[in-house]
């Protein structure tokens, strides 16, 4: 059934793209003449044979304006920025919309979108990864993963061969996404056991040694990561693999950057919001294309399939995988929660994984960093 699925939405969309057929789904018609927002969002790498997706935002902008008599300024933000944002931090002007980042999590001054968003128009699983205590708080605009990387196609012979980036979030998040209790102490220590075990010890610029062949696979990587990867290893295939854990379980590990609308006036609510489906469409298109995401807006489905450059088996895995994942937006209490004691304990586990601290001081050090956070 999941294939037959795939594809009719595959053949849907190729006659949506058709001449005389295609076309951007239009905004309700409403008036926003005089209305002026703001708009936050974040810069992408350029990469080879992609547009650079500040251009598409101007553009889409720009169309925007003009049909609906509104003035729009767009200011590219750093992911820093965006944070402190969504944290209530930042003190300066604040946007009527906002880019999530690729690590969403339900921010300060989120509105709620509920009765308001077509959520029949998006995928079931991005709709319910912005969905909190039944309330729809962001546009979803494609899906975001972290796979392992490798050389081989078999992970028997990863260890110590292998690299790992202990300073990015989804090293502790994908590690412990499926384990009963999350973030628990035992889990930490469980899982660090276990990397250290299967992959061996840490060993600083893994992309060195990757390039010189020393390691045959890095985790977690980015689909930007891959890319790369992939355009640098001329005449070698580097596959997409799930990321393994502990207790036999392995997956990617999935997030969905979307778009926020922060107004609460009326008029640059709306105005934000029409815009904010636009941006959406238009990142998830642009991610399709660029780095192999899959767009949350149903229609553009056609897009990853055809134009992604995966192979047939990569794409019905990940939406396979994404679509049963379970994936949910992180609430603010636990993106502070993982923000604050993230870098003291992966502080620790580089020092442990390199061989400078046995395991009595690693639990005694985690312990310590994560008392107050948790009862585990």
């Amino acid at each position: 059934m999941r294939r037959l699925h795939v594809f009719f939405t595959l053949l849907i969309g190729i006659l949506l793209l058709a001449p005389g057929c295609r076309g951007p789904v239009e905004p309700h018609q409403i008036s926003f003449q005089g209305a002026t927002i703001v708009v936050w969002d974040a810069k992408e790498p350029h990469l080879p044979g992609a547009t650079p997706f500040s251009e598409l935002v101007a553009q889409a902008v720009e169309v925007f304006a003009k049909e609906n008599a509104a003035k729009i300024e767009v200011l590219f933000k750093s992911r820093s920025e965006i944070e402190s944002l969504l944290t209530g931090t930042y003190q300066g002007e604040k946007p009527a919309l906002v880019y999530s980042t690729e690590w969403p999590f339900l921010g300060s001054g989120m509105q709620d979108l509920t009765g308001v968003m077509p959520d029949d128009e998006y995928q079931d699983a991005s709709m319910a990864y912005w969905t909190d205590d039944g309330k729809i708080m962001g546009i979803p605009s494609y899906v975001h993963w972290l796979c392992l990387a490798s050389k081989l196609p078999e992970s028997e012979e990863f260890k110590d061969r292998a690299g790992y980036f202990l300073a990015s979030p989804g090293f502790l998040d994908s590690g412990l996404a499926g384990l009963d209790g999350g973030w628990a102490v035992q889990n930490v220590l469980d899982y660090v056991e276990w990397v250290g075990s299967n992959f061996g010890r840490y060993v600083e610029e893994p992309l060195d040694r990757w390039a010189q062949n020393q390691s045959v696979a890095l985790f977690p990587v980015t689909p930007h990561m891959l890319k790369w990867l992939r355009l640098s290893e001329e005449g070698s295939s580097v596959a997409m693999l799930p990321i393994p854990g502990p207790n036999g379980q392995s997956g990617f590990y999935f997030t969905v950057p979307g778009y926020a609308v922060m107004a609460t006036d009326e008029t640059e609510f709306t105005c934000a919001f029409e815009l904010g489906k636009i941006l959406a469409r238009t990142r998830g298109r642009w991610a399709a294309r660029a780095i192999g995401g899959i767009p949350c807006f149903i229609q553009d489905v056609p897009v990853y399939h055809l134009e992604s450059g995966f192979s047939r088996e990569e794409r019905l895995d990940l939406i396979a995988e994404f679509e049963k994942s379970g994936s949910r937006i992180l609430r603010l209490d636990e993106f502070l929660m993982r923000g604050e004691i993230r870098p003291g304990i992966t502080s620790l586990i580089e020092r442990y994984l390199s061989g400078k601290l046995n395991k009595e001081q690693l639990e005694e050090g985690i312990r310590s960093r994560m008392r107050g956070y948790t009862n585990h």
